[in-house]
């Protein structure tokens, strides 16, 4: 993979490309995201495999446009995940690590950064993670009738796709 990398490195300081704007490359990374999608909709592993490997190939040109290197980039992303041991099964323990939002199709939930949920319900079905959790929601007709806030602790059930959800979520780690 270095020397592929090396090579497409070389591409772009062939080109002069090193010094384009990073704002153009970033416009072409979701360019090529949406040929991955295309052929992922069409069930084309042959456009899939073009737009991964554009997709790479815009990547190392915006990392070189950014004066970073694209190995420790990687290296930085999977220390990250490396020791990640939690599996997304039924009474698993999830944390969310960024602020996200979930759907169940007719209503979006924002699920805040640090929210811990206890998955009660889970089905991957290659693109997208359906699941339940316990939500606490507020109890407005409490409000209005008291002026005091009371949250009760809600089923809520939710799609999200599957790479979405992983990067969004990290096992909780066992105290």
């Amino acid at each position: 993979m270095n020397d592929l990398i090396t090579k497409v490195e070389q591409w772009f300081i062939d080109r002069n490309l090193q010094n384009a704007d990073p704002n153009k490359q970033m416009l072409k990374l979701f360019e090529e995201l949406g040929e991955v999608a295309s052929g992922m909709a069409r069930n084309d592993i042959g456009e899939i495999k073009d737009g991964i490997g554009d997709t790479l190939v815009v990547l190392i040109g915006l990392s070189m446009q950014l004066d970073l290197d694209i190995t420790e980039c990687l290296e930085i992303a999977y220390n990250e995940i490396k020791n990640r041991k939690g599996k997304l099964v039924v009474d698993s323990e999830w944390v969310c690590d960024v602020e996200c939002y979930a759907t169940n199709g007719n209503k979006t939930y924002r699920i805040r950064k640090n929210k811990v949920l206890k998955i009660t319900f889970f089905k991957e079905d290659g693109y997208n993670v359906y699941f339940d959790f316990y939500d606490d929601v507020l109890d407005t007709e409490y409000l209005k009738n008291t002026n005091k806030f009371k949250f009760d602790e809600v089923k809520t059930s939710c799609v999200i796709p599957t790479e979405q959800f992983l990067a969004c979520f990290s096992p909780k780690e066992e105290e």
